[in-house]
């Protein structure tokens, strides 16, 4: 899980997001899923995905 918070130059920004990730059964490859949230404070926008 990871959480976060960027104070830059211009734009404040909020982070939240969480995922797991797995080894295929032939050790050969990884598959995973995660989720996320960003919000930038002085414009208002918001993105997130699943």
């Amino acid at each position: 899980m990871f959480s976060g918070e960027n104070e830059g130059e211009r734009r404040n920004t909020i982070n939240l997001g969480i995922g797991q990730r797995y080894l295929v059964e032939d050790q050969r490859a990884i598959a995973g899923i995660n989720a996320f949230f960003d919000y930038e404070d002085s414009s208002k926008h918001k993105r997130a995905s699943l």
